[in-house]
């Protein structure tokens, strides 16, 4: 397990560097320019030459020179500065990263528990009206792009009954309770898609585990049927899910940069597409990099937790 593990932790550091070269080449692909955005503003070093201001913000150096100085600085944990607030970038992101977390904690919590506790029940009423109910669900669930839900749960109220969540954001200080509930729409609408994904996937695996002869053994002893799909069939239904849920945690980092931007919310996605109207290219990599290796960490994870589930399973 040691040795799978550094193998694993070994194999982290091309792709990490993978990482941050396409990040810095798209980077410097995105049309526009950040200095005459910063000229048109008239903000600081508005009187700057143009040369000086692009020594300052990196642009002078080549695409190879941009991924040496990026890489090195991310190794000690510097990615750059803002162009426009002068911050350093890891400050920015970790003001906002709270926000983030509450967020997907919210909606993988409810991916995992009503994706699973849903995938089982339809699994055990294979074929019957709530089996069908439930898929049409999960269809659903699948069917309507994050965005547009947001949007409806946004206007469709307002239209009807003169209500709306609120988009303005409220901090833990001013109201403890609002600051909380207002994660719980946002959370809902982003875990909803993932809940119906991992539905699927755990009504699959379940009722392919349950014509085991295991399955069939235990029930001739006559163990409870609840004990038999909780011990010995959800157990070892679980690693297609635990496999699935690891792209799943890649799909919810991205839709946070919708929702929050939908319902006003001041996580690292909303950082991100401010970011990219301004170009602010240090914020950019920075939260590209970071999202990017948090994904890593997590199926990591994922592969480490193979063993646990099932400890038959062999990893490496």
């Amino acid at each position: 397990m040691s040795r799978y593990l550094a193998a694993r932790i070994l194999a982290l550091v091309p792709a990490m560097f993978l990482l941050v070269v396409f990040v810095v080449v798209l980077v410097r692909l995105l049309p526009g320019n950040a200095i005459d955005i910063m000229l048109q503003e008239q903000v600081k070093g508005t009187g700057t030459q143009r040369a000086e201001i692009e020594k300052r913000m990196g642009l002078d150096r080549s695409i190879p020179e941009e991924i040496v100085h990026y890489s090195f600085g991310a190794i000690r944990g510097d990615l750059g500065e803002s162009l426009w607030s002068q911050q350093p970038v890891t400050t920015l992101i970790v003001s906002r990263l709270p926000v983030t977390l509450k967020l997907g904690v919210l909606a993988l919590g409810l991916a995992i528990v009503t994706g699973i506790a849903i995938g089982v029940l339809s699994a055990v009423r294979q074929n019957g009206p709530l089996d069908f109910l439930l898929r049409s669900i999960s269809i659903l669930g699948l069917s309507i792009p994050n965005f547009a839900l947001a949007t409806l749960v946004i206007v469709m109220p307002l239209i009807w009954w003169g209500w709306s969540p609120s988009v303005i954001y409220t901090t833990q200080g001013d109201n403890f309770i609002g600051h909380y509930t207002q994660f719980v729409i946002p959370g809902v609408i982003l875990g909803l898609s993932s809940s119906a994904t991992l539905m699927r996937i755990t009504r699959t695996s379940m009722l392919e585990v349950t014509r085991q002869d295991y399955i069939r053994t235990a029930r001739a002893k006559g163990l409870a049927e609840l004990r038999i799909i909780v011990r010995h069939a959800l157990r070892n239904a679980l690693i297609p899910v635990v496999s699935l849920l690891g792209l799943q945690i890649a799909a919810l980092v991205g839709g946070t940069v919708i929702i929050e931007t939908v319902f006003g919310l001041p996580g690292i996605g909303r950082l991100l597409v401010t970011s990219l109207g301004i170009r602010d290219y240090p914020v950019i990599q920075g939260i590209t990099v970071m999202t990017g290796v948090s994904v890593m960490l997590t199926n990591l994870i994922v592969d480490l937790s193979y063993n646990w589930i099932d400890p038959r399973a062999k990893v490496g």
